[in-house]
């Protein structure tokens, strides 16, 4: 496998159709998971798919202040070349009554547009979170609404729960074993057997920053399939994350989380570390684990792996 085939794989993500067909139901959507779980990939594939103006806002933690907001709003409304929408919120003084104005522009225009808000974390739970409660109740029907956040409060979160909205969270993120086997065959060039695709599913638990790392790893490895079986005694940190509120039910020893829904991958415990930059690293676990169900035919139980 050439390095440019690798490189090519994990810079041009592969279109995921069961999660663009999810978000092509509703106009409002709200998409909830931790950092590596490809929500951003998500929101540029749907504004693809959707083939109409699009307004990004990309949120930092200095937005919380309304005023400064405001200011970001503008920037993403003129980075759009959407002109009458930016003149509609231009010399507006405050949150609300941008937004009052960006409303009516946008109830004027005809043409569809596509308001993305990422990282809206940063903002719910303060007073500029309007952005998110009044564009989600309000924002006319003939144009769409993405939500990508790390979190979203309960109360904020019920709003989501109603009819003509969609909502995706770690579940529907995750990869599974059919998606895991397309992103080898179409990003890398690799076709592994079923049950090499089951043990690499399992070693990541589905998340997607790691089922791609390890897909390169494995396609460009000399043995494929030795590689591959080497996961079952790997496993991948979690890394860059200051807080597990994203995972309100998990334990602080939780496994991969949550399982594949097709092969009730079991959990056998991440291991977590501070905050850092680890999220290229791999690290031998020395203990094979495969569940019953996700175990080939024939294949022995979980046994301690030799030391390397």
């Amino acid at each position: 496998m050439s390095a440019a085939r690798i490189s090519a794989g994990l810079t041009a993500p592969m279109p995921r159709s069961r999660l663009l067909d999810a978000v092509a139901v509703g106009r409002k959507v709200l998409v909830e998971a931790g950092a590596g779980f490809g929500k951003t990939v998500l929101a540029d594939q749907h504004r693809e798919s959707l083939g109409i103006g699009t307004v990004t806002l990309r949120l930092a933690p200095r937005d919380a202040d309304p005023a400064l907001l405001c200011a970001t709003l503008l920037r993403s409304l003129r980075a759009s070349r959407l002109s009458d929408l930016a003149s509609a919120v231009e010399g507006r003084e405050t949150l609300d009554e941008a937004l009052d104005f960006l409303l009516d522009a946008l109830a004027a225009t005809t043409s569809q547009v596509l308001l993305v808000i990422d990282d809206a974390h940063h903002v719910l739970g303060t007073s500029a979170a309007a952005i998110v409660d009044r564009l989600g109740s309000d924002l006319p029907g003939q144009h769409h609404l993405m939500v990508v956040t790390r979190a979203m409060s309960a109360a904020a979160g019920v709003a989501w729960r109603t009819p003509g909205r969609v909502r995706i969270g770690v579940a529907d993120l995750a990869f599974t074993c059919g998606e895991v086997q397309e992103l080898l065959r179409s990003c890398f060039g690799a076709t592994l057997p079923d049950h090499a695709v089951a043990i690499l599913h399992h070693a990541t638990g589905g998340w997607p920053a790691a089922v791609v790392l390890s897909a390169a790893l494995v396609a460009a490895a000399a043995d494929p399939w030795r590689r591959c079986t080497a996961l079952l005694g790997e496993r991948l940190f979690w890394a860059g994350w200051s807080t597990t509120s994203w995972l309100p039910s998990a334990p602080a020893n939780a496994g991969p989380w949550p399982s594949c829904p097709t092969c009730r991958c079991c959990p056998t415990g991440w291991r977590r570390q501070s905050p850092g930059s680890l999220v290229c690293s791999l690290r031998l676990r020395k203990l094979a684990c495969l569940p019953p169900r996700g175990r080939p035919a024939g294949a022995a139980s979980p046994t301690r792996l030799p030391s390397t």
